[in-house]
């Protein structure tokens, strides 16, 4: 059943989100030499908490609040909300610190600031995920799967994306809309995962071309012969 309590802002303050990121953080990431740099992932997580602030519970707040409802089963209160939140944080923290200990990069501020930003770019991304909580635990995992092939598509696609626009722009714009686009798909999955099983909101065509099927194009665009020459060792053989 559609709600028209929805905001239909999405796409604009994603976007706006994703080119005010991509375009702040590219000298950065072009000084650093890194695709994913450590600014881009700080501007991230703040842009992701933007989103959640400005789509979820400003412009969507009625709905927001009979999600809340329906998933805490009618004792809403800050206390619990949080508690979904500060848990799944808190997993995923600590996993990234492991892995930090784990590699070669130093234990120092800026890249235990990375991993605390990660943590939280992963906590809202599977936060819509417990809009599924009562339905079939099968849909949560299947769902979760999904986002994670999406990212890890993303974080693959990104380098790639880098060097093809290379090809056609300078450094500076190559690394800007390379940022967009990932910066985009990350917001735009969440927000569609957020209407979809929070808001039980059904999704409409252009809705998944702009929102969703676009980006994830685009991010793959450069693997594009590779999975072509996949396809035809599937069929041939050879």
């Amino acid at each position: 059943m559609r709600s028209k309590k929805i905001t239909r802002l999405g796409f604009p303050v994603n976007l706006c989100i994703a080119f005010l990121i991509g375009f702040i953080t590219a000298n950065n990431s072009i000084d650093s030499g890194v695709s994913i740099s450590d600014f881009l992932i700080f501007s991230l997580a703040g842009g992701m908490l933007l989103q959640e602030i400005l789509l979820v519970q400003v412009l969507s707040v009625e709905e927001n609040m009979n999600y809340q409802k329906r998933l805490l089963k009618g004792d809403v209160s800050t206390r619990r909300r949080l508690q979904m939140l500060v848990l799944p944080f808190t997993l995923i923290l600590m996993l990234g610190l492991a892995a930090l200990y784990a590699s070669e990069r130093a234990f120092e501020l800026s890249s235990i600031a990375r991993v605390a930003s990660v943590s939280l770019i992963f906590t809202l991304g599977i936060d819509p995920l417990f809009g599924l909580a009562d339905r079939d635990y099968l849909a949560v995992f299947g769902a979760a799967v999904v986002y994670l092939l999406i990212i890890g598509s993303a974080i693959k696609g990104f380098g790639n994306l880098v060097l093809l626009f290379d090809t056609v722009f300078g450094d500076y714009l190559s690394f800007s809309l390379s940022g967009v686009t990932f910066c985009y798909l990350i917001l735009s999955i969440r927000w569609t995962y957020y209407r979809l099983f929070c808001f039980e909101q059904i999704d409409e065509p252009t809705h998944v071309i702009l929102e969703s099927l676009a980006p994830v194009l685009l991010i793959l665009l450069p693997s594009i012969p590779d999975l072509f020459k996949l396809v035809q060792l599937i069929y041939s053989g050879s």
